[in-house]
């Protein structure tokens, strides 16, 4: 005998958003990446025809300024998923919303370094656009804006 259980969950939300829990910003990653894979082959110094991409830890290379000082970023990865890789960050959302910290930098091995703008603000209600607590305000790399994202948790694009 298999037995069936349908929810539905009712929402007062002007947006339909469904009732969540107030989940810390520690817990969410921000995730980014380029409209072309060969702009990580150029960042990580890799040649196309030799290499392949690693899935790796990325140590001291995201990061914020303290005065003159780094402050490094607890985790940082490139990952990869359905075909498509993408950096993610561990403390640049808690770090805005909570710490008004917006401006990051990211070090890549070819000795480049991108520039983010990272601005995300905390609501203290999931009822709004989004239907999250942590509203996107702004996301910029080296002045541009981002082109789209994809995936429930937002991978960012940018255009390379």
């Amino acid at each position: 005998i298999g037995l069936f259980f349908f929810t539905s969950c009712t929402s007062d939300s002007q947006f339909g958003c469904p009732k969540r829990n107030n989940p810390d910003a520690r817990y969410h990653a921000v995730s980014f990446t380029f409209d072309s894979v060969s702009s990580f082959f150029t960042r990580l110094n890799l040649d196309p025809q030799k290499d392949t991409l690693p899935i790796a830890k990325l140590p001291n290379s995201f990061y914020y300024l303290q005065g003159s000082t780094r402050v490094y970023d607890t985790f940082v990865a490139l990952s990869r998923w359905n075909q498509q890789y993408f950096i993610s960050t561990s403390d640049a959302l808690y770090l805005s919303a909570n710490s008004n910290q917006k401006q990051f930098y990211m070090d890549w091995p070819n000795g480049s370094t991108d520039t983010l703008r990272i601005d995300f603000k905390y609501e203290g209600t999931a009822d709004n656009a989004c239907c999250c607590y942590y509203p996107l305000q702004a996301f910029t790399l080296n002045g541009q804006s981002f082109t789209h994202t994809q995936g429930e948790e937002g991978v960012y694009f940018f255009a390379r």
